[in-house]
């Protein structure tokens, strides 16, 4: 798969969950603006079979390369950005992972039993950010007790990786 059919298979998931962002599109287009795809965010957990350095793979596959890395301290996110090593117009790729060994022990259990559920041979491939949950969907208690700690822990919770947003340009 190449970059281009990333984008196109990532949008079209995108708006299957979040339908008003394509008559958003539509409305800047209407105006006569050229919309551009400036850059995508995935949220993922540390320590697990999808973790930042494993998507990171899937990323360079599609002739991504790492070009800046942060430290979020508030929120216990490590994040890193990527652009295409040989076109200068790709979106670029935002991915973050929730430090979830610096949550309390309560939501770390939770967010473990989740990952357990990660099977450990998963396939790196682009289809990985499209696939969402990869695990049962927690129950409300269990949304809650993350909700209360990390909103980005609650909601990659329930979301799985999947787009968390797309930003343009126009």
């Amino acid at each position: 798969m190449n970059h281009t059919d990333f984008f196109n298979r990532l949008w079209n998931d995108y708006i299957l969950i979040t339908p008003q962002a394509e008559s958003i599109h539509a409305l800047f287009e209407g105006q006569g603006e050229t919309v551009i795809n400036d850059h995508v965010a995935f949220r993922t957990f540390s320590d697990s079979p999808i973790a930042l350095e494993q998507l990171q793979q899937v990323i360079e596959g599609l002739g991504y390369e790492a070009y800046g890395q942060f430290n979020f301290a508030a929120k216990k996110l490590t994040a890193r950005c990527f652009r295409h090593s040989n076109d200068p117009q790709a979106p670029k790729i935002f991915i973050s992972e929730l430090r979830r060994h610096e949550l309390s022990a309560p939501a770390q259990q939770l967010i473990e039993r989740l990952v357990q559920q990660i099977p450990a041979a998963i396939t790196l491939e682009p289809a990985l950010f499209w696939k969402g949950r990869l695990w049962e969907t927690p129950s409300r208690a269990d949304y809650e007790t993350l909700l209360a700690e990390s909103e980005y822990a609650a909601w990659l919770a329930v979301i799985g990786l999947k787009v968390n947003h797309f930003t343009v340009s126009i």
